[in-house]
């Protein structure tokens, strides 16, 4: 078609928006005029022709008028279970297919929801699937008109309202109407309910994590000039119970979309995928840096595939698709090492995930790549066919050289535990998984049974457990690409405060000038949102109560000062490497001062040593650990230490508003006990060592005589009564190594 005819049709089609009439017709025939001109379909950016549409939008009216979900709302990650994906057949066919047929033929089948124009193309897309080798009975096809194939961006987005799956709509950031109502249909499809957000957005530009946390760049600002960034926030979390974080978007030269799929991807709980930029990128490189350190301060993995711009073109692999235990990754043609690399990355994010390469060469042209042409659709029952929990939590050390016990706890939800199914995943050494199954205890609750560690070990273990609908659960939910960690050793407490209880802390308040306000304080935090100051609105541990710069209705800002937080004395006499364990809470508006010191005493309080400066951080609260022997050496530890957080705001020019809590001091030691000959583990090379404690006069040590001075025998006394025995030699034959 001419160009000239093409503005014509653009022209009455604009004419026919803003009078607001009834012409699918013609917007039909003006997106088939328009995609003559893309033979491999619209691409994922506004095109020029698009341009000349007025776009979608939502008002400020819109907003005050919002209408959230008023139950319980969770919305699932992507690496969560998933009934299967939507996908719009459009173009780009040939990577559809290439996630469709693993994703049906997997021994864990994922279902291909495709939406088709007519029955027509149904029949086609049905014989070119099942041709080439896809399982069709996980394919679901949905008859509805389509304008792209970017259902990513204007897709529904799944939450589950009091356990049941529902549709959160926005508005789509492109003149494609047929696109822009494939949800209203879903909805009535499906009969799921469905909110309308008033955001004007493309989905890509969106990620969780099943955490609550949310990442958007901040082209949703751009996209809803009339909403405030915490108006944005404030929806986001009215009608997804999600808490929102902003970061900058690339410039549109570098990346046209603007989306943080582009350069984003969570993996698990806590672990997230970066793309990595050079610093000549400029913008991308100070993103991206910035984002990873936030990332690591609230205690994320964060893992980096290689991202770049060539041509014009923004390549990254982070656009990927996991869809239960299938993880695909975008591969390009002239760039094997890059993607050799990516692929290294995943399969160390995510182990025990099985990695399939596709080739987006083409697509990534187009702006996007595998995950801007998927919507997730998350497991009807929301994942509670059974809850797997561990009610007693994972816990931070397990001693070495015996047993240890887990609870777990298996609840019926939508499907009922199938007895004897409950297993153990655990490894040592970071090789294959080993199994075992649980033991009952009674009702709900079961036992994990951990085996005897050696103090060089590094426990890891997840739990399964089947229901009789043929689901099974995991515990992490995203097992086996993430599990529990627990380390080895004998932990010795030498300080637990948590503030409950007056345990000895003192409050200095020093200078020329003592603070106007903000000294320390011990209290429960006040819960009274301010948006000019940022104090902590709860403590850190749950227990209640905290030490914070004083507990103003809604501020905790200290002027002048410093005011000084100081522990009790603690005994470090006879440890060997003690650890400061804290909580802390440090926000002000000076980017450049203010921080927070916290500095070790060994002499009671009378000097004092520099071992941590904390500088300005988001309004949260982060844990810190500190080596107390190395951070003060080369002084001793002594019986009289001390620890002290000291804060100021001096010239008084600043909002400063702080908060310490859960502070402990302890030790942890690692002998693994039936290891008498001490190389690490306990094994047939202990038995005649073992004979030599029972005998010989090592049985009490210290040993005398030198004969048996190289021997650990107080290694081999298991009930610690002071002699080895008999009864010590039971417990040693169940140590054994196999």
């Amino acid at each position: 078609m001419q160009r000239t005819s093409l503005t014509i049709l653009i022209v009455l089609f604009v004419t026919c928006f803003v009078m607001q009439a009834a012409a699918v017709p013609l917007s039909s025939e003006m997106h088939a005029q328009i995609a003559e001109k893309y033979p491999d379909g619209l691409p994922k950016y506004t095109t020029d022709e698009e341009k000349l549409l007025p776009l979608p939008t939502v008002s400020r009216e819109d907003y005050l008028l919002r209408s959230p979900p008023t139950g319980e709302v969770h919305c699932s990650a992507e690496y969560e279970s998933m009934e299967g994906l939507l996908i719009a057949w459009e173009s780009y066919t040939s990577t559809l297919t290439s996630m469709i047929v693993p994703m049906t033929t997997h021994a864990n089948p994922a279902t291909a929801f495709v939406v088709v124009d007519n029955s027509s193309e149904q029949s086609s897309v049905y014989g070119s699937l099942s041709g080439s080798g896809a399982d069709m009975d996980h394919v679901e096809f949905i008859v509805r008109s389509t304008d792209t194939v970017w259902i990513r961006d204007y897709g529904p987005r799944f939450i589950f309202e009091d356990g049941n799956r529902a549709i959160i709509d926005h508005t789509y950031n492109r003149p494609r109407p047929n696109d822009n109502l494939l949800n209203d249909y879903i909805s009535t499809l499906w009969g799921e309910p469905q909110y309308d957000i008033p955001l004007t957005h493309g989905g890509g530009n969106f990620h969780l994590l099943s955490n609550g946390d949310a990442f958007m760049s901040d082209l949703i600002l751009t996209e809803n000039p009339g909403l405030s960034e915490q108006d944005v926030k404030d929806l986001y979390a009215e009608y997804q119970n999600l808490d929102l974080t902003i970061y900058p978007g690339f410039p549109t030269s570098f990346d046209s979309t603007q989306h943080i799929d582009m350069w984003m991807l969570p993996v698990g709980d806590d672990k997230v995928i970066i793309g990595q930029y050079s610093v000549g990128a400029g913008q991308p490189y100070t993103i991206t840096e910035d984002a990873v350190t936030d990332l690591e301060a609230r205690g994320y993995t964060v893992y980096r595939t290689p991202g770049w711009n060539s041509g014009g073109t923004h390549y990254t692999y982070t656009n990927a698709v996991i869809v239960n235990d299938l993880v695909f990754v975008p591969t390009f043609s002239g760039y094997s090492s890059e993607n050799a690399e990516a692929q290294a990355v995943f399969a160390d994010a995510m182990p025990g995930q099985t990695i399939i390469p596709v080739d987006c060469s083409t697509i990534i042209h187009a702006a996007g790549a595998m995950h801007c042409i998927v919507m997730h659709v998350p497991a009807e029952d929301g994942g509670t066919a059974l809850t797997v929990t561990l009610p007693d939590g994972v816990p931070e050390y397990i001693p070495p050289g015996e047993p240890t016990d887990i609870t777990v706890q298996i609840d019926d939800g939508s499907e009922t535990y199938v007895p004897g199914s409950g297993t153990l995943y655990y490894r040592y050494d970071g090789g294959t998984f080993l199994t075992d199954s649980l033991t009952s205890l009674g009702g709900n609750l079961y036992a994990a049974t951990l085996p005897a560690p050696a103090c060089d070990d590094t426990p890891e273990f997840y739990i399964s457990a089947d229901g009789d609908g043929g689901t099974t659960v995991y515990s992490p939910e995203d097992a086996p690409a993430s599990y529990y960690t627990t380390g080895v050793g004998t932990v010795t407490v030498i300080l637990d405060d948590d503030f409950e209880t007056d345990q000895g802390w003192t409050v200095e308040d020093v200078g020329p000038d003592p603070p106007i306000n903000g000294s320390w304080e011990r209290d429960v935090p006040v819960d009274e949102p301010n948006e000019d100051y940022h104090p902590p609105r709860s403590d850190y541990d749950g227990s209640g109560q905290c030490y914070l710069t004083e507990n103003l209705l809604g501020n905790s800002d200290v002027d002048l000062g410093p005011t000084r937080l100081i522990s009790p004395t603690f005994d470090l006499s006879e440890a060997t490497d003690p650890i400061l364990r804290f909580a802390y809470w440090w926000w002000n508006d000076d980017q450049d001062g203010d921080p927070m010191e916290v500095e070790i005493s060994n002499d009671d309080g009378a000097t004092w040593i520099p071992v941590q400066t904390i500088a300005n951080v988001p309004p949260e609260w982060f844990q810190q650990e500190i080596h107390i022997a190395s951070a003060i050496d080369p002084e001793p530890l002594t019986a009289l230490m001390k620890v002290r957080f000291s804060v100021m705001d001096d010239p008084n020019n600043s909002k400063d508003e702080g908060g310490i809590d859960a502070v402990e001091v302890f030790e942890v030691d690692c002998q693994t006990f039936g290891d008498i000959d001490g190389d690490g583990d306990v094994d047939l090379d202990d038995y005649a060592e073992f004979e030599d404690c029972m005998t010989g006069p090592c049985a009490v040590p210290p040993c005398d005589p030198p004969l048996y001075a190289e021997l650990d025998c107080h290694l081999a006394d298991f009930e610690d009564d002071g002699d080895v025995d008999l009864e010590d030699f039971a417990t040693f034959e169940r140590s054994l190594v196999p």
